[in-house]
């Protein structure tokens, strides 16, 4: 569905074959965050904090210093930060459930809860914040309030894809694919953001 989107000023892929390989960075942070993952702007960064605290005696004393004392460092937690606020594991899940092995789905999503868990317990330590978003409270209220406007054009999105997929290429209408571009666009512009 994202290559018949007019987002970008290339292809959606590098080479029209259905590789994952092939797709271009901008379809793909924007399917991530259409499904409310928002994964390319926050995995890692709990794994990535834990293990240097495991290696570093004072490791989060150094981090800590850092985020008060270092713009960029501190820029780049706050964007993440705002990326696992906006994440919402249960419209995530409903999105898993198109992934039809279940065991896959399963495993892999397993993944992406513990890991968002972890981010959201590391990036606190270390910006000694109680809750996320404490130093930009207007924001943290503003996704707060819009996020259940959101919400039911996912429902519709995750209806409409399944769809989509269960109808073979050559009997697919124009008219789902236009109802599926519309919760794209809107679900972009109720999140504020295409990735």
């Amino acid at each position: 569905m994202i290559e018949h989107l007019r987002i970008g000023s290339r292809p959606s892929r590098r080479q029209p074959t259905g590789d994952l390989r092939q797709l271009r960075a901008i379809p793909w942070v924007f399917a991530w965050t259409q499904s409310r993952h928002l994964l390319p702007a926050w995995y890692g960064i709990g794994h990535s904090i834990e293990a240097f605290l495991q290696t570093e005696p004072d490791g989060l004393g150094v981090l800590q210093q850092m985020y008060a004392r270092w713009p960029f460092f501190a820029s780049l937690l706050d964007n993440a930060e705002v990326s696992l606020v906006k994440t919402d594991l249960y419209i995530a899940r409903r999105y898993a459930t198109l992934v039809q092995s279940v065991e896959l789905r399963e495993r892999i999503f397993g993944f992406i809860e513990q890991e968002h868990k972890r981010s959201v317990k590391m990036l606190l330590s270390v910006s000694r914040h109680h809750v996320l978003l404490a130093n930009q409270p207007v924001l943290a209220e503003s996704i707060r309030l819009r996020n259940p406007y959101v919400d039911p054009l996912h429902y519709l999105q995750i209806r409409f894809l399944r769809r989509w997929r269960g109808t073979p290429p050559q009997r697919r209408a124009e008219s789902l694919r236009r109802l599926l571009a519309l919760t794209v666009s809107g679900i972009a512009f109720g999140m504020k953001s295409t990735g």
